[in-house]
């Protein structure tokens, strides 16, 4: 009897340890589990597409979109397979506009590398180079080459666009409306530390809706959305710029 009492308690015992070990197995393989989630989220999180970048011949393409700024620039012929199907989103957004009574034109479009070398060469012998680039490009670093940039201004004005365009129904108009035809503010509010340049109302990127639709906010850059921006550098300015200006 006690045989069989002390078989049945170490069966019981074997048990209970396997029974521990099937939960303990089971924790860890959930652990595991929820490890690789987070790894394939930050993976898909942190992957782009990204050409081979050589200054002067072969510009930055990240998951598609050219990348133009102060670091990347456009070989000297540069032209966009994108440029007519930017043209037409243009025209897009004026005839909406228009039928809300808001009457908005194109200020600049394309400019060729030629026409940057002239503008820049202006801005900085009127205000000095350090200045200047704070609101205008170097000549094949100005996303106005690639045929994807506008400078928009208001129907019956001519004059040279600026910040007196911020408060304008046209400028309100663009910053709620312009994601939805694929363009995004390219040089948002307080991210001049980011982009290099000053707040532009004015100014809109042509890059797809497939990519637009994550700007909808106007709180994003490019550089933050194609990961050329991990927040290590600030490199805020506050300087006084002229009311006129033409990037």
């Amino acid at each position: 009897m006690r045989i069989l009492v002390l078989v049945l308690s170490i069966v019981t015992v074997l048990i209970t340890s396997f029974n521990i070990v099937i939960s303990l197995d089971k924790v860890e393989a959930q652990n595991t589990n929820i490890s690789s989630s987070e790894e394939v989220i930050e993976k898909e999180k942190n992957e782009h597409e990204v050409s081979e970048y050589i200054e002067g011949e072969a510009p930055l393409y990240i998951d598609g979109i050219v990348v133009v700024n102060k670091d990347y620039g456009l070989p000297r012929n540069f032209k966009s397979d994108l440029e007519e199907e930017a043209l037409q989103a243009v025209d897009d957004i004026i005839a909406a506009a228009k039928k809300e009574n808001i009457a908005i034109k194109v200020r600049s479009g394309f400019r060729s590398y030629d026409n940057q070398v002239q503008l820049f060469k202006t801005y900085a012998n009127r205000d000095g180079s350090s200045k200047a680039n704070t609101y205008s490009a170097h000549a094949g670093f100005s996303e106005h080459q690639t045929g994807l940039a506008f400078d928009f201004t208001t129907g019956k004005s001519n004059k040279s666009i600026g910040v007196w365009f911020d408060d304008t129904a046209q400028a309100k108009w663009l910053y709620e409306n312009a994601y939805k035809f694929g363009f995004v503010l390219r040089y948002p509010e307080d991210k001049d530390h980011i982009t290099g340049y000053m707040h532009e109302s004015w100014h809109y990127r042509y890059v797809g809706k497939e990519h637009s639709k994550n700007f909808k906010m106007n709180d994003l850059t490019l550089e933050e959305y194609l990961g050329l921006y991990d927040g290590s550098s600030d490199n805020n300015e506050d300087d006084d710029l002229d009311d006129n200006l033409d990037d």
